[in-house]
């Protein structure tokens, strides 16, 4: 019977074989430079330690135990075999090339975790708001790309703006904005997950719904607001459904983000603050639920 073994299962599988061809061939090399040749200085052990940080990498405490077990077995074999006027220059060599060897593996390994914390870094900037916490417009457009591919039933679209940000900004500075931006952030990621929500813009806020009910993004959308209204800000949303069949993510998104806006003029036509004379969207909708 087939049993698949876990990516994790594999890694420590191929460590083990690594590691026992590794001592396989310098084992025979210690028999080779001690045993077999006692009149002659070893070579072959040598070099092979000194190559060693080149052909295989690990741990440095894991690969120095081994380095170092090799290396007083090495010397322990040249102590017994070895002519004495070869031996003490047998074991000085081993010793200080094992340690030579021991350095270059350790320098590699910390060279080696520095360039993938970097590169870690990098992505982590690329595709998240270092703001709210949410994904980015990079990582939005990635998604739009692949949609199409993994939807089977349909998708759901929330288009969230917060009310009032820039007022916020003018009268009580940016950290009260940025406040108002990580709340919403952090309401919308706890409501809808976390690699759902994605900050489009300055207070722009987009949810992407593969095969979500629709009743179901009303609801937890009408939650979200009063979440936020709770902790006393406002966001204007709008909601958008499509089946998979004749979907166009792009004229989806412009739907939910008309609706939206249709909701935010309402909110500042209630509160007598309207200074979105011309809001976008407000044409007809582009596409049909």
């Amino acid at each position: 019977m087939f049993v698949r073994r876990t990516p994790k299962e594999d890694g420590r599988r191929n460590l083990i074989l690594v590691y026992a061809f590794l001592s396989m061939v310098l084992g025979f090399s210690v028999v080779l430079g001690t045993y077999s040749r006692r009149s002659e200085l070893a070579v072959a052990y040598d070099m092979l330690v000194t190559s060693l940080p080149m052909l295989f990498l690990d741990r440095p405490a894991r690969m120095s135990a081994f380095i170092a077990s090799f290396t007083a077995f090495f010397c322990g074999m040249s102590f017994l075999f070895d002519k004495p006027d070869v031996m003490p220059h047998d074991i000085g060599n081993a010793i200080i090339i094992s340690t030579i060897s021991i350095m270059v593996n350790t320098y590699m390994i910390h060279t080696k975790a520095q360039k993938l914390v970097y590169e870690r870094a990098l992505y982590h900037q690329s595709e998240w708001d270092v703001l709210t916490g949410l994904r980015n417009r990079n990582s939005y457009e990635k998604r739009l790309k692949e949609l199409p591919e993994k939807i089977q039933t349909g998708l759901a679209v929330v288009y969230a703006d917060a009310n009032g940000l820039h007022e916020l900004n003018n009268d009580h500075g940016h950290a009260a904005g940025d406040q108002l931006l990580q709340t919403v952030a952090g309401t919308l990621q706890k409501t809808f997950g976390r690699d759902a929500a994605y900050r489009i813009g300055g207070d722009e806020f987009v949810v992407l719904l593969p095969d979500a009910d629709r009743n179901e993004t009303n609801r937890k959308l009408h939650a979200a607001q009063e979440a936020i209204r709770a902790q006393g800000w406002e966001i204007a949303a709008g909601v958008a459904y499509s089946e998979k069949e004749g979907l166009d993510v792009n004229a989806l998104i412009r739907m939910a983000e008309h609706r939206m806006y249709q909701q935010k003029k309402a909110y500042y036509s209630e509160t007598g603050h309207d200074r979105r004379e011309h809001l976008p969207g407000d044409g007809k909708a582009e596409q049909k639920e």
